[in-house]
């Protein structure tokens, strides 16, 4: 049987126990995310540069255009063999050029995707770290409470028996 004094002491000790490992669980699981952060920043280096790069080929796409109806307003619909040929090159370039946004957009999204499940997930832990921190402080007043009460009692009793 632990007396009053040492039971005191033992929830104390118990609770700081508690503490120590939830912060550590804690550290842990920060770490965690953090090397994930790390691993989809070598997997995907760059956004910046995927965004540039869809950026450009829209300006390509859009130069493009224009040219092609600067020269239709120049040249009418019927051109030669030679106009044709150079028009149906423009063409198989902006098809590239829309495969290449296509792509671009795609990584784009994916990368979107990653970073809202990260933030997701991040949201969660630190949901967890809030209520497990009030739940040791409830913890702490709960002891503090209780070693008042010991002391109160202590005294009742050392005033009862002299």
């Amino acid at each position: 049987m632990i007396s009053g004094g040492n039971c005191c002491k033992h929830q104390i000790i118990v609770l700081r126990d508690l503490y120590l490992t939830l912060y550590s669980d804690t550290e842990a699981k920060l770490t965690a995310i953090q090397q994930s952060m790390s691993a989809l920043q070598e997997e995907q280096p760059d956004i910046t540069r995927h965004i540039a790069s869809e950026a450009s080929a829209r300006e390509e796409l859009a130069a493009v255009t224009a040219e092609l109806s600067r020269y239709r307003s120049l040249l009418g619909e019927d051109s030669s063999s030679d106009l044709a040929m150079q028009l149906q090159g423009k063409e198989d370039e902006l098809q590239k050029l829309r495969l290449v946004v296509a792509q671009h957009q795609q990584a784009e999204d994916a990368i979107y995707a990653e970073v809202e499940r990260l933030s997701g997930a991040w949201e969660t832990l630190d949901e967890q770290l809030k209520s497990k921190v009030f739940n040791l402080a409830a913890a702490e007043e709960r002891v503090a409470k209780s070693a008042h009460e010991v002391r109160r009692l202590i005294l009742f009793y050392s005033a009862c028996r002299l």
